[in-house]
């Protein structure tokens, strides 16, 4: 679990859904940041893997987020001892908490097995990857201070340098391009200045 969660992009959004079997107890006080106070149970050494895992990712576990009765929360009932227990969570991280609207077990929709299935409802925002784009101009430009030989000197100088390095065509660039015949046997209007000409 952790190569993959070392993969994910700090900036993206990460949810994790984990079927760990993992008993964290309630002590919120011994893990802040990644365990909230409505934890249910007992603490088992087989939780402290996934306690670890969330202090280490900055993750948060949504289902100890929130106060719900004990048949909202619970996820498996022990066949022997008839206690609920909570052993399937959803991981988020903690600057994303304010996106997780509710996190919780729903009640006869056990899908016929020994667990309750977890839902958890979160609020996201999907935006397309933009495209980096260019510096734009202002729509009007202030041209007032080319006025000033020193500020027209610098734009000058600019506007070279800025020339000077877009390449000219290559000749042979030129020479490789397909030439096509003109016509002039077409019945164009004579130009400008052949109309003066003519006149």
């Amino acid at each position: 679990l952790h190569a993959l969660l070392a993969t994910v992009p700090k900036e993206d959004k990460l949810i994790v859904l984990c079927d760990s079997n993992a008993r964290i107890g309630t002590d919120h006080a011994a893990w802040p940041g990644g365990l909230c106070p409505h934890g249910l149970g007992s603490y088992k050494d087989n939780g402290l893997p996934l306690l670890r895992t969330c202090a280490k990712h900055h993750l948060l576990l949504t289902n100890t987020f929130f106060c719900l009765s004990t048949r909202e929360k619970a996820t498996w009932m022990h066949p022997r001892s008839r206690r609920w227990h909570l052993l399937d969570y959803v991981l988020v991280r903690r600057r994303d908490r304010h996106d997780v609207l509710v996190t919780k077990a729903i009640r006869d929709a056990d899908g016929w097995t020994d667990r309750r299935l977890v839902i958890s409802q979160m609020r996201l925002r999907l935006q397309p990857q933009r495209r980096p784009q260019c510096k734009r101009l202002p729509s009007k430009l202030n041209t007032l201070s080319l006025n000033l030989p020193v500020h027209f000197f610098d734009f000058s100088n600019q506007i070279s340098e800025k020339l000077e390095k877009l390449h000219a065509p290559d000749d042979n660039a030129i020479d490789r391009l397909p030439q096509v015949d003109t016509n002039n046997d077409l019945d164009l209007p004579l130009s400008l200045p052949e109309t003066i000409r003519a006149v």
